[in-house]
């Protein structure tokens, strides 16, 4: 929870990783991968897995991060009318489940 005269972290992330912790993706609420952790032993599938692994993960944690995003501007007096033309996902869309990934791309 933020406190009323605390500032807005200029940056939201989030991380998520793989069932087994060998591969681990930290990225923003606009979809940027800001750190990537692969264990040495998921290279022996190839690359073609390792990058659909990665591009999974980044999209799951770019989603929780949008929703934390929400979460804090919300926290913060912001009205829902608003955050609902921010475009940021929302708890009933699960994170990397969006329907349209559109949300990212806004300008």
């Amino acid at each position: 929870m933020i406190e009323p005269n605390e500032p807005l972290p200029s940056v939201t992330t989030a991380t998520r990783r793989n069932r087994s912790g060998t591969v681990a993706v930290r990225a923003n609420d606009q979809g940027l991968p800001v750190e990537i952790r692969v264990e040495r032993a998921e290279l022996r599938y190839g690359a073609g897995p390792l990058a659909a692994q990665i591009l999974a993960l980044t999209e799951a944690a770019a989603a929780a991060a949008g929703q934390r995003r929400r979460d804090l501007l919300a926290a913060a007096g912001v009205q829902l009318s608003v955050l609902d033309r921010l475009g940021l996902p929302t708890r009933s869309a699960p994170a990397g489940r969006t329907t349209s990934p559109s949300w990212r791309y806004r300008a």
